[in-house]
């Protein structure tokens, strides 16, 4: 449940507030107010405000939590542009998962060209490999966190923003192979 500060843990039993689990709380949320259903105003507004202070808390180079909070507070078209304009100048910089974040980002400001930019920087630190009939990619995740440090969820975050900017890449099919691939029919993925 939401904690008193407005976040969420990761674990009940933790006293502290997650930055990624928020995250995702709040995009739950607000996907839940787009689609009609009844969403507590209190409990929008106390995460919105323990997400932007957590944004001003973070380290100023810690460019994967900012684009991890960035994105959920731009599914509410509450991120602000200039932070995430910085993000935009570091793109050839960050990692995997902030690019993707960083594109969702663009894509919920309604800026799908700056968000193409960023998925073109984003498609060349793909990884690629045949699978049995079919060609699948992927993108690592990085160890500045550990909720962006899994293959198969930065993967997941990156077809969602390939989707929405670019459908027609040949990424966004192999992709979806990838995350439909089932390794004890191909023989599993090398590294």
């Amino acid at each position: 449940s939401q904690r008193k500060d407005g976040g969420w843990a990761w674990m009940a039993r933790n006293n502290n507030s997650d930055t990624f689990v928020t995250s995702m709380s709040y995009w739950a949320l607000s996907a839940a107010s787009a689609a009609g259903l009844p969403v507590h105003s209190h409990t929008v507004s106390t995460a919105h405000n323990w997400l932007k202070n957590q944004f001003r808390r973070v380290a100023a180079k810690d460019n994967d939590a900012k684009a991890v909070i960035l994105h959920a507070l731009s599914t509410s078209k509450k991120a602000d542009f200039a932070n995430a304009n910085r993000l935009y100048r570091e793109r050839n910089r960050l990692s995997s998962p902030a690019l993707a974040y960083a594109a969702l980002t663009f894509v919920n400001l309604d800026r799908k060209e700056i968000a193409q930019e960023i998925l073109q920087v984003l498609e060349t630190k793909s990884k690629e490999q045949q699978a049995g009939p079919v060609r699948i990619c992927w993108w690592d995740g990085t160890r500045t966190h550990p909720w962006l440090d899994d293959r198969t969820e930065v993967t997941a975050v990156s077809l969602l923003a390939l989707s929405k900017v670019s459908p027609t890449s040949a990424r966004v099919k192999q992709a979806v192979d990838y995350l439909m691939f089932d390794p004890t029919w191909c023989g599993g993925i090398s590294e």
